[in-house]
């Protein structure tokens, strides 16, 4: 049989250290919110069950009611720290404080009222099941592919833990009367070990999901441009020969047009060079809107603008070019009181070959550019 003071002890040791290694985490990585509250929330734990150790030397008040309460709010403030962490905005408030409270209005009936150790353990082991329930959703709603084993980790352990719950939950309806919680046996001593186990799996898990979504960040960061906000490039390149090498996507038909701003020369000689990034981002936000979310976009070099665009049919594809061509153009760029116009030449090809070959058809889409600067800019060429 598991001895409940031995048991307690490690558990304690666990959640204290636990606890102030996320808490000091959080610190170093204020960009990812809720680590701090998640390592308070254990740490809540830990002094709820340094309490709870404490029967027979401080009042029965402190060590039953107040020491469940400790555990609780610790468990409200890990799931509160989870979802901000994971960047839900839910607000838990009044549910914390209804759970709270039953906690605490039924701990004092079933103390001093009703004595009732079988009692206490219920409620308290519902309400558990309730916060678990809840972390579970947090890691399983809004999953994405790059923390999926992290999210599986936690969502196993807490799964694991609702179902020790229950089996206590049914055991002790049916068992013997309690004397003292200290002599329950194996499956309350193994529910308080679920205690011991979550702050090593809270870490691990809080650990890697922020590295995962760390290198997530900075590989974002690598293959965005800077100035505009769009793919630069590189990363234009390859996600277009992703898209030409995928089966699901291999017979459909895509425009790929070349986009240049006209005598942007001038803007930078007339305005200056920050008036000239103003327009850049100004261009590359107007196109962005006359797009869909699957085409991509990218900054080329300079003043040049590439878009891959999902389409049906040539008329498709020069409906959509013209409108970025005319909503550029009807958009003056506002800077310093001063508005800024400027148009756009776009040289474009359809795809309709199964064999794509991307830099093939940016070399003609360029041509098909250069024909357009040549025939009076500010036009489109298919």
């Amino acid at each position: 049989m598991l001895d409940m003071r031995t048991v307690l002890a490690i558990t304690i040791a666990y959640s204290l250290f636990s606890g102030v290694g996320i808490i000091i985490f959080g610190l170093k990585r204020k960009s990812e919110l809720g680590i701090v509250r998640i390592g308070l929330g254990i740490v809540l734990t830990g002094i709820g069950f340094f309490v709870l150790s404490m029967r027979y030397y401080l009042p029965q008040f402190v060590t039953v009611v107040v020491s469940n309460f400790l555990i609780i709010l610790g468990i409200s403030q890990v799931r509160t720290g989870l979802s901000k962490f994971r960047k839900f905005n839910y607000k838990w408030y009044f549910q914390d404080i209804v759970l709270l409270s039953i906690l605490l209005v039924s701990f004092i009936y079933f103390t001093y009222v009703n004595p009732s150790i079988e009692s206490r353990i219920i409620i308290v082991s519902l309400i558990n099941i309730i916060y678990f329930i809840e972390i579970i959703f947090l890691f399983t709603k809004k999953r994405t592919t790059n923390i999926i084993k992290e999210s599986f980790l936690i969502n196993m352990f807490f799964l694991i833990s609702i179902l020790i719950l229950i089996v206590r939950i049914i055991i002790t309806i049916y068992q013997d009367s309690l004397e003292s919680f200290m002599l329950a046996g194996f499956v309350h001593s193994l529910s308080v070990m679920i205690y011991q186990v979550m702050p090593l799996v809270i870490t691990i898990g809080t650990f890697w999901i922020s590295n995962s979504l760390m290198e997530r960040k900075l590989e974002d960061i690598s293959r965005i441009d800077s100035l505009t906000g769009v793919y630069n490039r590189s990363a234009f390149m390859l996600l277009s020969e992703g898209i030409f090498d995928n089966e699901k996507t291999r017979n459909r038909f895509y425009g790929l047009a070349m986009c240049d701003l006209d005598k942007f020369k001038q803007v930078n000689d007339s305005y200056g060079h920050i008036a000239g990034d103003g327009v850049l981002k100004h261009v590359a936000r107007i196109i962005s809107e006359n797009i869909r979310g699957e085409d991509i976009l990218g900054r080329y070099g300079g003043e040049e603008f590439v878009v891959l665009i999902s389409v049906s049919s040539k008329e498709t594809l020069e409906k959509i070019l013209e409108r970025i061509r005319y909503n550029i153009e009807k958009s003056p760029y506002k800077y310093n009181d001063q508005e800024i116009r400027v148009t756009i030449s776009i040289g474009a090809v359809l795809i309709k070959e199964s064999e794509k070959d991307l830099q093939k058809y940016i070399e003609e889409a360029d041509n098909l550019l250069y024909d357009a600067k040549h025939s009076g800019r500010n036009r489109v060429k298919i």
